[in-house]
């Protein structure tokens, strides 16, 4: 017998190969990759066009606001929506939506009819579409493979978005110099008919429904999520630590057209490098933590990635040089990708799943709802310190905070 006989077995069994076998999953995850693609491409699109319209950071994180923002309004409401119709159907609908929206604003920026106040209007009404669609896709996962590969379901999940962050920039930084923004938000759109394509193809035959519908009003599924998160002593501590990050440390993303340009002096292609290297070393991260397909740990994990985070970015804020940044930023890409894994996993671990879709949504203000308030914040503090002193300020108020909390 061949000594590459047990080699590949062994390989084939860990949490990346093993989760792969799953018909449903392998097609969902390469649609999503593909469409995440698409997003990140939207989103270079957006704050480079953003950018060329007002050269502000202050219009950057109103755009990032728009986007964000509804998700903490609604994200509470939606999950509890999720756990009473059929989530597939329901993501179905949302990216029927969301393909429209961006064909619009691509529409409107090619043919020059676009401008700062109709883009926010427009990424508004994304921001309100996402907030359906998110607890819908946060669900699926879990639900296309069998209980045992929840872990490297979960983590393979998030490397492939970090792929798609390293490659959505690269692709951007590909298409704007030459087209412009018009061509990023081309590409974002035929993206996510790839995804829809992919969600009419699933069979399901690993779904598990979330159990008996909620009995109770609208608003009492709403506080039942919201009390189940808050009195559940391994939930709650995760929620704290998660918002703290998203706050303080995830907003610094949407000032990096203006480092790149003002501070840097490196423009599109600058912007291009310092996104693509934050994905590929979170990347490397989720890989990891993909392959190791364990619980155990993971807190510490989670709090180490916190801490790291806060204090690379820190110095990325202060310092004026491209080179040492780009440096900082694939440090700062593979410890929150730590944090923002370590967290997932443990969470879709934790939780019942006939509740899953409130609880999730809840985690999913932590990336839409609560960066973008700490964007603006920081983005109207930028108007009047420049860009870089409010990140700064963001993540020692992070660092006293972990020195807290943490023991």
């Amino acid at each position: 017998m061949s000594i590459l006989s047990p080699v590949t077995e062994y390989l084939m069994n860990r949490g990346v190969a093993r989760v792969l076998r799953h018909r449903d999953f392998r097609i969902f995850e390469i649609g999503h990759w593909i469409s995440t693609i698409g997003f990140w491409n939207f989103r270079i699109a957006l704050g480079w066009l953003t950018w060329q319209l007002t050269e502000s950071g202050f219009w950057l994180s109103v755009m990032a606001f728009a986007e964000a923002f509804p998700g903490a309004v609604l994200l509470p409401f939606t999950g509890a929506i999720a756990d009473r119709v059929h989530r597939l159907n329901m993501f179905r609908t949302t990216q029927f939506v969301h393909f429209a929206l961006v064909s619009i604003v691509a529409a409107l920026t090619l043919a020059g009819h676009i401008n700062q106040y109709i883009l926010a209007g427009l990424v508004f009404m994304i921001g309100i579409n996402a907030a359906f669609g998110m607890p819908a896709r946060m669900t699926l996962p879990p639900n296309l493979v069998p209980r045992d590969d929840i872990s490297p379901a979960v983590a393979l999940n998030s490397m492939l978005f970090q792929v798609s962050m390293f490659l959505g920039p690269a692709l951007a930084g590909v298409i704007i110099p030459r087209v412009g923004p018009g061509g990023g938000f081309i590409a974002a759109s035929a993206m996510t008919v790839v995804l829809l394509i992919a969600l009419y193809s699933l069979r399901l035959d690993h779904y598990r429904d979330a159990g008996p519908r909620p009995r109770g009003g609208f608003f009492t599924d709403v506080r039942e999520g919201i009390k189940y998160a808050a009195g559940n002593a391994n939930i709650a501590p995760l929620m704290a630590v998660v918002l703290l990050t998203a706050l303080f440390l995830r907003p610094y993303m949407e000032f990096l057209p203006g480092l790149a340009d003002h501070i840097f002096e490196r423009g599109a292609k600058g912007l291009s490098i310092l996104v693509s290297v934050a994905g590929l070393s979170a990347l490397s991260a989720s890989f990891i933590l993909a392959n190791a397909a364990r619980t155990e740990g993971l807190t510490f994990k989670v709090l180490a990635g916190q801490a790291v985070s806060a204090a690379a970015i820190f110095v990325f804020a202060l310092t004026d040089s491209f080179w040492p940044a780009v440096a900082l930023i694939a440090v700062i890409g593979f410890a929150m990708s730590v944090t923002s894994i370590s967290s997932q996993v443990l969470l879709q671990n934790t939780v019942e799943e006939s509740i899953r879709g409130r609880v999730m949504s809840l985690f999913g203000i932590s990336y839409r709802g609560v960066p973008a308030i700490g964007a603006l914040i920081m983005g109207t503090a930028s108007t009047h310190v420049g860009l870089q002193w409010p990140i700064a300020t963001g993540a020692a108020i992070c660092m006293a905070a972990w020195l807290w909390a943490a023991p």
